[in-house]
């Protein structure tokens, strides 16, 4: 079963919004700029996602639903599980316009709500997976993985989109280079597990140690 579902406003996180943008210095020295593209990019936010839980067949490679896909990254993502979430979501095209306004307007300003879109589609994948996993309780989900992290091709992309109905569900959708449209958006598989360790996202969550946006002291 597909399940769409419209999400309440996550909470802010200025110091991500200054991550994401790289900005280097004090946050307090970015913080009016912040505030004020928080203030002008709310109301064009729409958190928007859609998901399904589909169990998980291992007699050649890995099958869910539909989709296959050989993985080792994936592969570790789901071990120990027998079925998974996959997921989509973004914070709309209305997003999108006010980018590409400030792109031709003042292009610092576009990096600094280039970094709010990221982390806003962030929060809200933070905030529907811990929604989805009190649900699954005693279970939980394990942190989410994404297609082109690590050795998931970008090709599950299409699987995705056609499964989760993304176009016509939340009007999400993919362009034939694999680029998403709303750009702020997230697909993401989280295995469903029973194991009581830890729950990590983010940086936390991810074995890329080069990535320029990885938060510092993260090992």
């Amino acid at each position: 079963m597909i399940r769409v579902v419209t999400c309440p406003e996550p909470a802010w996180d200025r110091k991500e919004i200054a991550r994401y943008a790289g900005w280097r210095g004090e946050l307090n020295e970015a913080a009016p700029l912040i505030e004020d593209c928080i203030r002008e990019a709310a109301p064009v936010l729409q958190y928007r996602a859609v998901y399904s839980v589909l169990p998980i067949d291992r007699l050649d490679g890995l099958r869910f639903g539909n989709l296959a896909c050989r993985s080792k990254t994936l592969e570790r993502a789901l071990c120990g599980c027998d079925s998974l979430v996959m997921l989509a979501a973004t914070v709309g095209a209305g997003f999108d316009r006010l980018l590409q306004k400030y792109s031709v307007l003042s292009p610092s300003r576009a990096v600094l709500l280039q970094g709010l879109g990221a982390e806003r589609v962030e929060s809200l994948c933070n905030a529907l997976c811990a929604d989805i996993s009190a649900s699954l309780c005693p279970k939980r989900l394990a942190p989410r993985v994404s297609p082109g992290y690590g050795d998931i091709p970008m090709e599950l992309q299409r699987g995705i989109f056609a499964a989760l109905d993304c176009e016509r569900k939340i009007g999400l959708t993919l362009t034939d280079g694999l680029l998403m449209t709303p750009s702020k958006s997230v697909t993401a598989i989280a295995g469903i597990t029973d194991k009581a360790q830890a729950h990590r996202t983010g940086c936390a969550a991810c074995d890329k140690k080069d990535c320029a946006f990885r938060m510092e002291g993260t090992e």
